[in-house]
């Protein structure tokens, strides 16, 4: 992304992502909102465990904060931006614009591309440094590799459903272990599934 309006802030006509880990996020505030009110909203609207540049800046004669978001864990992007969630979190402004990784695109190189505009762009207020993000989005991807790593070595808890009946029975399947059958004394502690 060499320049600000290779950015797509205008209504997506590519698909949205089912969900994804990065956005940049415009938002305009109204005009009694203070960039300290919009930090505070950020927090209440914005998960926890979040990588989270600011920067407020003028667009046109207009007021504008610039959010820059990163997560360990994927967030649907109609989610982030639905008018009535930032509603209910005391929202007085609205979001105009929103970006995401494109299809592909990884993570990390969306946020470089992201982070390079934000430091040619100048700003009139801004929160956290640019170095904490990137920090922030390293510890961020070590436990998520950590995670992973958990993942592959456990063991994976299913359920299984007798067919005729209506007992569930929780067991542990191995990688290459087949399949089996409840032992057949199981039943005498289950307790029945409602219908």
């Amino acid at each position: 992304m060499a320049s600000e309006d290779s950015l797509d802030f205008s209504p997506p006509y590519r698909p949205l992502p089912n969900s994804t880990a990065a956005f940049w996020l415009r938002y305009q505030p109204a005009e009694q909102e203070s960039f300290d009110d919009v930090v505070a909203l950020l927090h209440r609207v914005m998960p926890k465990g979040k990588g989270l540049y600011v920067a407020q800046r003028q667009l046109d004669g207009q007021r504008v904060v610039e959010v820059l978001f990163c997560s360990q864990a994927r967030y649907r992007v109609t989610s982030m931006c639905s008018r009535d969630k930032w509603a209910r979190k005391g929202a007085q402004g609205q979001v105009v614009g929103i970006t995401w990784p494109s299809l592909r695109q990884t993570r990390e190189v969306f946020i470089a591309d992201c982070l390079d505009q934000l430091r040619r762009i100048p700003k009139e207020h801004s929160l956290g440094s640019l170095k904490e993000f990137l920090f922030g989005l390293d510890a961020s991807l070590d436990r998520e590799s950590e995670r992973m790593a958990r993942l592959r070595k456990s063991p994976t808890t299913r359920v299984y459903r007798h067919s005729p009946g209506v007992y569930k029975y929780p067991f542990t399947v191995y990688k290459g272990q087949p399949r089996r059958s409840p032992p057949e004394d199981s039943f005498t502690t289950m307790k029945a599934i409602p219908p």
